[in-house]
């Protein structure tokens, strides 16, 4: 699990199950978020950076897919970045979005409204894999990484 490196919140809890199930954790924090955010004590790898900018590039460097859960304005950016980097040939990994209980169904019509605008095209919304359950996020992240897929 690549992330954040932060103990509170949605990831660090995400991120101290992993721990406490054998996963294997790196994260990424710039150094003045140390200041205000603790870091979750027991993960594998901690880079320590400068700006969010440099985080970011070094999430999406180490990450092997992403999956967006449900979050604020840093996830929301973080997926649009992604996203738009998959958009672009920066990256060919695959992305998840975790609509659990419909979090994302707003932000997905407004993007489908986009699309009938002419601001985004059918083939953007098809890179991206919208899972409604643990369960689909779970088979699509497998679907995607495995080295068999079809």
């Amino acid at each position: 699990m690549v992330y954040g490196a932060g103990r509170w919140g949605l990831m660090g809890t995400v991120a101290q199950a992993a721990l406490e199930e054998g996963g294997y954790v790196l994260g990424v924090i710039p150094e003045y978020l140390t200041k205000i955010e603790p870091v979750l004590p027991g993960i594998h790898e901690l880079y320590i950076v400068q700006t969010m900018i440099e985080r970011k590039i070094k999430m999406m460097e180490e990450a092997q897919a992403f999956l967006v859960l449900p979050g604020g304005i840093g996830t929301l950016e973080e997926f649009f970045e992604v996203w738009t980097g998959l958009q672009t040939g920066g990256h060919h990994k695959p992305i998840v979005l975790a609509n659990l209980e419909g979090y994302y169904d707003t932000l997905l019509g407004f993007v489908k409204e986009a699309c009938s605008h002419g601001f985004l095209t059918q083939g953007h919304l098809d890179k991206l894999s919208v899972a409604s359950s643990l369960e689909q996020v779970f088979a699509m992240l497998d679907h995607s990484l495995s080295p068999n897929k079809t």
